[in-house]
């Protein structure tokens, strides 16, 4: 559990640590596995082979081409992924409850020294801001908090947010005071940090959660829950009025596009006229950092795009670079913003069918496994809106390039793998009673539908 807190703490920091961390997880995940056998389920396996088609498909591609970054390329498509699958594999729910445990822990106290950073940073000791690596960068007049663990709430934000939209009869989560306290501490660095996506995904959290319950399970959204997301939504919209209303850090951007959309509305002239004659003010500046950003990404699209018609069939490989020279790192000019679009450059339509098919198998998969373990119908819609929120997340930007992050895939399906286990196996390997364990799951009549 120690290794699974220095990833949240620090997903992205020195290369050596991490390579350590992940040959720690990997070698007891493998130790376990060879005391208790191999335990990921038939249920999985189409998605492990398409997981291995993918990565083999893409690598190949690559490197008939001679694609520079082909090797860089190896430890995010096939190194990471296999650890995630041998810890799957080796998980049963005690230590999945654990990793929650942790997952609460870790990122609550990671928050609150980000949010006290951000109020005044002479509060927070040298050794904490080295380690968690705190730091404005200042553009254009806007500043933007930066922090190993910040990102890591764009996945453990939502997850606890989807938590109060079901019901854990089952204690698999942590105290819903712990939880509550990260929900808070999360919506507050998404209004102070100026991570845009951050505020996307907080916002998306109880919509996912509440779609997930009505596909997954079927039954009408309680009145708790709908007030809960209306108390929800009342607080981030709220917040994002007042903000925007003071002109408080990353807001004076949202007020400048708001302002800058309206004035073209009744002027009738573009928004770029009227960002071309206000530059100079203060807001302005802020907002032509958003609109930096917009058009290096669109710039990005159009380019990837473009080489995606060159090759549309099986793309360029995976580690390729833009054939024009168009780059967003010179060190490394195979890794772009845009993750989707980059994929769809280095697999093409067939490596896009591949994803396509995951995500379809996976979808199934989950709907078969809350019909199995209804006990589990909450941990499985929790995980998933946590993996849908780093989904969006990484449309933008390069998340799932560093394979810390990758957990936020892993999760729910660890969880189906749990589901798909038979229950003997955990009976026998628990120490459990059969009726201790029949206690606590239910007869497979139990209807799942009161259950979330």
């Amino acid at each position: 559990m120690a290794c699974w807190a220095y990833l949240i703490v620090r997903p992205i920091s020195n290369n050596r640590i991490l390579i350590l961390v992940f040959a720690l997880l990997g070698l007891v995940a493998l130790g376990s596995l060879l005391v208790r056998g191999w335990r990921v389920r038939s249920e999985l396996a189409p998605l492990l082979l398409i997981e291995a088609l993918f990565a083999a498909f893409g690598l190949s591609i690559g490197a008939i081409h001679n694609q520079p970054g082909v090797v860089q390329q190896i430890p995010v498509f096939v190194l990471a992924p296999a650890v995630y699958w041998l810890m799957l594999s080796a998980s049963d729910e005690w230590t999945l409850r654990r990793f929650l445990s942790v997952t609460a822990w870790v990122s609550a106290v990671s928050a609150t020294i980000l949010i006290v950073f951000i109020v005044d940073p002479d509060r927070i000791p040298s050794p904490l801001v080295r380690f968690f690596d705190l730091a404005y960068s200042n553009g254009l007049g806007y500043e933007h908090t930066h922090s190993f663990g910040l990102d890591t709430i764009i996945v453990t934000g939502p997850l606890w947010i989807a938590s109060f939209f079901v019901r854990d009869d089952h204690g698999r989560f942590p105290s819903k005071y712990i939880r509550l306290y990260c929900v808070a501490t999360s919506i507050t660095v998404a209004f102070l940090s100026g991570q845009r996506v951050l505020l996307v995904c907080v916002i998306a959290a109880p919509f996912l959660a509440l779609a997930l319950k009505h596909f997954l399970v079927g039954n009408a959204i309680r009145s708790r829950h709908r007030a809960a997301g209306a108390a929800l939504v009342v607080l981030v919209l709220g917040g994002l009025a007042l903000g925007t209303a003071t002109d408080v850090g990353p807001f004076a951007k949202i007020r400048f596009a708001v302002d800058t959309a309206g004035a073209a509305f009744f002027s009738g002239q573009s928004i770029e006229t009227l960002n071309a004659g206000n530059v100079n003010n203060a807001t302005s500046a802020a907002g032509s950092l958003a609109a930096f950003d917009g058009g290096v990404r669109s710039a990005e699209a159009e380019e990837l795009l473009q080489g995606f018609y060159s090759e549309p069939i099986a793309g360029a490989g995976l580690g390729a670079v833009l054939p024009n020279g168009y780059a967003r790192d010179i060190t490394k000019q195979w890794d772009f913003e845009l993750q989707y679009h980059m994929l769809l450059f280095d697999t093409g339509i067939t490596g896009g069918a591949m994803i396509v098919a995951a995500l379809a198998v996976g979808w199934r998969r989950l709907r078969r496994a809350v019909r199995q373990r209804p006990d589990l119908a909450a941990a499985l819609i929790v995980s998933t809106v946590g993996m849908l929120a780093l989904a969006i997340a990484n449309a933008s930007d390069p998340y799932l390039q560093a394979p810390a992050f990758m957990w936020g895939l892993f999760l729910p399906l660890a969880w189906m793998n749990l589901a798909f286990t038979p229950q003997h196996s955990f009976v026998a390997s628990s120490g459990q009673t059969g009726r201790a364990m029949a206690g606590e799951w239910g007869s497979r009549g139990d209807d799942y539908r009161i259950l979330v």
